[in-house]
């Protein structure tokens, strides 16, 4: 077709072709991700061909979005490479931290119970996934927890508005793990400020303080109660759907970039 004969085009007959090109997302802050969620996977290319690991481990509730585009990333190419095992049986294991921010005694303990309680299903190494890193001391207390309780593990970051070198110098847990950092940015994309993002309100005994925000895109939605209407639950329901589609939007478009 020529360009004299696209000028008559019916806009909308152009704007469906758009959409075939580039995916239609529900939420800006969740596209946003694409591009430090790209070359985060692109550096951990390698690994995830080889298997290295065996469980995702979610930091805070701006974490968990971040978590589950890594893990739609690594099943599809489980699925892909190990096609002739059922697909429940070739996923990887995800779990999720609260409170990772939260500096108390208290806290510490239960987060150490609760690495205490997945250690037995870590056979090879564990990912701690957090959505980015400023100072690091959240990352980094984390990372000392894990190191106490003897779990192996590397750091992946979308996004830090910090160095490489400076975590490496200044963050001592993190030293013997490696670091992956999508961009390197002092304003980098982040679901943290997007409290549309950060999920329901739920109580928790991980942390010592209430309420812990929780991404509802990886749990049922919840069960009926008095104190919510049933358009409540229909718009939480067709929330956590629009979360999942754009996660599955998302990891699709990474592995072809990274992929091909």
């Amino acid at each position: 077709m020529g360009s004299a004969e696209r000028a008559f085009e019916r806009p909308e007959t152009i704007a469906e072709e758009a959409e075939k090109i580039e995916p239609k997302y529900h939420f800006e802050a969740i596209k946003q991700l694409e591009w430090p969620a790209t070359s985060l996977v692109d550096q951990l290319k390698d690994k995830i061909d080889n298997d290295e690991y065996d469980i995702l481990i979610g930091d805070d509730a701006s974490g968990r979005v971040p978590t589950l585009i890594l893990r739609s990333v690594i099943n599809e190419r489980k699925h892909q490479s190990h096609a002739d095992k059922p697909p429940k049986e070739n996923e990887i294991s995800t779990k999720f931290i609260a409170g990772g921010r939260i500096f108390t005694v208290e806290n510490d303990a239960a987060v150490s119970d609760f690495f205490k309680q997945i250690r037995p299903q870590t056979k090879k190494k564990a990912l701690l996934v957090t959505e980015y890193m400023a100072a690091g001391k959240g990352v980094d207390r984390l990372a000392r927890i894990l190191n106490e309780v003897g779990m192996d593990f590397d750091v992946a970051a979308f996004s830090s508005t910090s160095s490489f070198e400076y975590y490496k110098l200044h963050r001592a847990n993190l030293k013997d793990h490696e670091l992956f950092i999508g961009v390197d940015s002092v304003d980098p994309p982040l679901i943290y400020a997007q409290s549309s993002l950060s999920g329901v309100t739920k109580k928790t005994k991980l942390t010592g303080y209430d309420p812990v925000m929780y991404m509802s895109a990886h749990a049922k939605p919840e069960k009926k109660s008095k104190d919510r209407s049933r358009i409540d639950r229909l718009r939480q329901q067709k929330f956590i759907n629009q979360v999942r589609e754009d996660i599955k939007i998302l990891a699709d478009e990474v592995v072809k970039k990274v992929w091909g």
